[in-house]
């Protein structure tokens, strides 16, 4: 009789078998649950964090807006564009210097003629901009 034939050796085969085909299912669906788990984790968190950015980035628009109406309402500032004299453009950049030693997130104030001519220039070169 062969030994393939032979009930003894057929028996654990027949039995890990389906056994070992059992466990691979098993580890698959397992390893499906866990890739969807940490899918939806990383989602979360890149929401969370991208909501983050945003209200920082709103709370700094809104912070610049504020700084800009102040100083447009400066009389410095308004003098400057409408009489360009040396002291007039003295006083506007001494009122730019002060406001950008305030301010971290700028690199310079440039003050502009409706036609787009610089008056002002306080900051940061414009090579640097």
């Amino acid at each position: 009789m062969s030994r393939l034939s032979s009930l003894r050796y057929r028996l654990p085969l027949l039995i890990a078998l389906p056994l070992g085909v059992g466990v691979a299912a098993l580890a698959m669906l397992a390893y499906s649950f866990a890739q969807d788990a940490l899918l939806d984790a990383t989602r979360s968190r890149i929401l969370g964090v991208g909501k983050q950015l945003a209200e920082q980035i709103e709370g700094s628009i809104r912070r610049l807006d504020g700084d800009m109406q102040r100083l447009a309402a400066d009389s410095a500032i308004a003098q400057a564009l409408t009489a360009a004299d040396a002291g007039t453009l003295a006083r506007a950049r001494v009122v730019l210097a002060r406001e950008r030693s305030r301010s971290r997130e700028l690199l310079a104030y440039v003050l502009l003629t409706r036609d787009g001519r610089v008056v002002v220039r306080e900051g940061a070169p414009a090579s640097e901009l």
